[in-house]
């Protein structure tokens, strides 16, 4: 933050430079010229020759260098916190009251404990002076057990440091350097309480501080923190009260073994899992590989339908492989041994480990076929690689299951070895637990959102996302443990219960949804005609939801990893097939037919730093496929009106795969120049004196409107996000885009800090076909500096900026363009 505010104060330099030399005056949004300083002391005119020495630095009411530098030095000793601590507290405002005289209002940042684990992941009993007290008893469950932990953070710290395991991973979750922490005087409590089902039983843990005295800041609240999760070992006397087991830690165990077919014998044969089936006939690969002898032979799809006919079998069931490859496969098939594939096989014990260790769960499952795409697609034939990617989406919706490789980063990892206590990542804690009958056993309690499925390897990687999403059910070996997941229930071995990875379950069940964009306007529309106003709105909403899936998954996937950039579409192509079913919507390049305007609103996160140009190669410029790295699109733009009208759009050739190739995008909307600072090409400047009536095609190009006398002194600034920051960025120099207007400016659009500020639009510059994307604008604030230009004008700020962002585009003709 320090940094972007002192690119700020050096722009400030410049541009008060500049409107000097034209007569006039730079004014930081919130004050007007004529307003009174914070100070009290009155405002000078800027002089030309004052800049280096008056305003080169910023000003002392608001920061200076120095302080900015300490504050970077303060903010980058903090301890971070752990994953997901932001979302472990519930916090409440009792009274404020005046702040505390205590000297010691500081909490010093914890160490995170180092908590021993045995070859099970279980820490060893521990009992000391200061939790001896803290049993929880089932026959106080019904009731709600509370335990006093400590009555000031001193005594939590203190504990902790004497070697207590269950104060320090208490302080450790309750530090929080913000004013929503326990002050120095707060009671911090263990609550406990039963199952529903049974008074006996553990249902839930948390828990709670309530400040006795006032923080640093004058408040005084109280809050929660947890919940955690509880687990007994089995055969342990507390696993009569508390259902969950700890995490299986060996993946091939004859519990996990039993799990997994159990998990699968229900989704197949159970008629609750209506969603797993898929609904329409499939297309099958071209090649499986048949496992069930030493050497893996790879067999045509023909051949085993045919022998399936003769037999009376029904469909072919095969296992599906998704992993990660971690590099070329030396391996995978080609064109010249796929013969001998076919002949000789094979010999496993030449196979990667991930290979191996999938050959062989196939066969512990009972079943002959296995797809995996190095071996059964040749790879260096188009045409077969073609062929198969276009089938993508059958290939794993079809599979009897598909096997996730999580944990192993390459192929050569494997992913059926014991999971070792140190990499469960988490703290855990034990405690001992009475029972009704007297006897005393020891339960287990933890965050169960410490562990983070996105940082699991195959959720790092591109092509694996469609893989995770097309397949209906899936066994998960992860760093963890081994999970399942089908589009009706989850599991695990052990641990925690419940979803796997929730953003992409989610995204899992939107995608196979029956409700389709056509149904649901059928509905609404009959709803509408018969006066049912309410529910043909729901109807709406419906709609937007899932026209803001894709921007969803396009977020995720872009956020992933490519080895191969030219992969982006076949990477997707299988997603993208299933949404233009749910949608009934045409691809067009990443884009979607009935809704090109606005889909072109994708930008970058604001903090990318490109080490890469962008290629000549990927094409179209208009298309976020066209890029590297992560996209988004801000707010509700993908839901928004837009009055660009697209004409024509021509990119048949390029299908869900992707082509080489130029796919104009023809557009009727409105257009005029900004202008950039090479040194902090974020800040976009609308300069009035330019008279946009003209029109883009018309208007005489002005190659640094800020050095022409002409140009007066009255601009707008807006926020450019370049798709390529590094190929805008100099020493110095000015620099030329041109705005297409996508949405235009609206009274009172901001809804929060992801709103966008309209008007918004792309970023175009000329080339030889016309004109190409660059990147994305809109009228959000400039690193949280408001700049405007002003020769003078209305004393209130925001209403004047409002005036010209409604200005910024009313003159511009409505004008024809092409975008490559």
């Amino acid at each position: 933050m320090a940094q972007s505010y002192e690119e700020n104060i050096g722009v400030e330099a410049i541009l008060r430079a500049i409107t000097g030399s034209v007569g006039g005056h730079f004014h930081r949004g919130g004050f007007s010229p004529e307003a009174e300083d914070p100070r009290g002391e009155e405002r000078q005119s800027i002089q030309p020759d004052q800049v280096d020495d008056k305003y080169d630095q910023p000003s002392d009411y608001i920061s200076t260098k120095a302080g900015l530098k300490q504050l970077q030095i303060n903010k980058s000793s903090e301890l971070p916190f752990p994953r997901g601590v932001d979302g472990i507290f519930d916090w409440e405002l009792v009274e404020k009251c005046e702040p505390s005289n205590e000297l010691d209002l500081q909490w010093t940042p914890p160490t995170e404990p180092q908590i021993q684990l045995d070859e099970d992941g279980l820490p060893a009993d521990h009992s000391c002076n200061y939790c001896q007290h803290v049993v929880v008893r089932s026959v106080d469950l019904k009731d709600t057990q509370k335990i006093i932990i400590a009555k000031s953070r001193k005594e939590l710290t203190r504990a902790g440091r004497d070697g207590c395991p269950l104060y320090q991973f208490l302080e450790w979750y309750l530090y929080k350097a913000e004013e929503n922490s326990p002050s120095q005087f707060s009671e911090i409590t263990l609550i406990f309480s039963s199952a529903n089902d049974d008074p006996n039983s553990l249902g839930s843990m948390r828990g709670e501080f309530s400040d006795l005295r006032p923080n640093s800041r004058g408040r005084k609240g109280k809050g929660s923190f947890g919940n955690f999760s509880c687990v007994a070992a089995e055969f342990n006397p507390a696993s009569w009260s508390i259902p969950s087991r700890p995490v299986d830690l060996d993946v091939t165990s004859h519990n996990a073994y039993i799990d997994g077919l159990t998990w699968l014998h229900s989704c197949h044969e159970d008629d609750e899992h209506p969603n797993c089936i898929p609904k329409e006939e499939l297309f099958y690969p071209s090649r499986l590989l048949d496992v069930t002898k030493s050497s893996v032979k790879l067999i045509e799809i023909d051949e085993i339908l045919e022998k399936y006919a003769k037999l009376k079998y029904d469909a072919v069931e095969y296992v599906a492989l998704s992993y990660c490859w971690g590099g070329d496969q030396l391996c995978r098939t080609t064109s010249g041994i796929v013969a001998r594939r076919k002949d000789t096989g094979i010999d496993a014990s030449e196979l990667p480990q991930t290979l191996r260790d999938a050959i062989k769960l196939t066969k512990d499952i009972g079943l002959d076929y296995l797809w995996i795409d190095s071996l059964c697609i040749v790879q260096d034939d188009p045409a077969d690689v073609s062929g198969e990617l276009s089938k993508m989406a059958d290939i794993y919706s079809g599979a009897y299951v598909t096997i996730s490789a999580a944990s192993a980063r390459s192929c050569h990892e494997g992913f059926l070895q014991r999971r070792s206590p140190s990499e469960l990542r988490k703290l855990i804690i034990g405690l001992p637990f009475l029972r009704p009958d007297g006897r005393l056993g020891r339960f287990y309690f933890y965050r169960p959102d410490y562990h983070n499925p996105q940082e699991e390897p195959i959720n790092e990687r591109a092509w694996t996302l469609q893989e995770y999403l097309l397949s209906p059910r899936i066994l998960i070996y992860g760093s963890w443990q081994l999970r399942w997941v089908c589009r009706t229930e989850q599991g695990s071995n052990g641990g925690p219960s419940g979803v796997y990875h929730q953003s992409l379950e989610k995204l899992a069940a939107k995608l196979y949804s029956d409700k389709t964009i056509p149904l649901l306007h059928e509905r609404g529309q009959k709803a509408l005609a018969e006066h049912r106003v309410e529910e043909a709105y729901k109807y709406l909403l419906q709609i937007d939801d899932i026209k803001e899936l894709w921007s969803t998954i396009v977020g995720e996937f872009t956020r992933r990893k490519l080895s191969v950039p030219s992969d982006r579409a076949p990477a997707i192509s299988g997603i993208a097939k299933q949404y233009a079913r749910l949608s009934g919507d045409v691809y067009v390049a990443g884009l979607w037919a009935r809704n090109i305007a606005c889909g072109l609103l994708w930008s970058r996160p604001t903090s990318y730093i490109p080490t890469t140009q962008h290629s000549p190669r990927r094409s179209p410029s208009w298309s976020w496929l066209s890029v590297n790295g992560q996209v988004k699109w801000l707010g509700s733009a993908i839901t928004a009106t837009s009055p660009l009208e697209v004409v024509s759009c021509k990119t048949s050739n390029y299908g869900y795969l992707g082509k080489p190739g130029n796919f104009p995008l023809v557009v009727q909307g409105r257009i005029r120049s900004a202008f950039y600072l090479k040194t902090k090409p974020s800040t976009l400047f609308f300069f009035f004196d330019i008279d946009p009536s003209r029109g883009f095609l018309n208007t005489e190009k002005i190659v640094n409107p800020i050095a022409n006398e002409q140009q007066k002194d009255l601009a707008l600034t807006a926020r450019a996000i370049f798709d390529y920051p590094i190929n805008h960025a100099e020493t110095e120099g000015v620099g030329v885009v041109f705005c297409l207007e996508i949405l235009a400016f609206k009274e009172d659009t901001r809804e929060g800090s992801s709103a966008i500020d309209y008007p918004a639009g792309i970023l175009l510059e000329e080339c030889e076909e016309g004109l190409r994307r660059v990147g994305y604008f809109d009228f959000e604030w400039d690193n949280g500096v408001w700049l405007t230009l002003f020769n003078g004008g209305d004393k209130d700020h925001d209403t004047r900026r409002r005036g010209m962002k409604r200005e910024a585009f009313e003159k511009c003709p409505v004008e024809t363009v092409t975008i490559i």
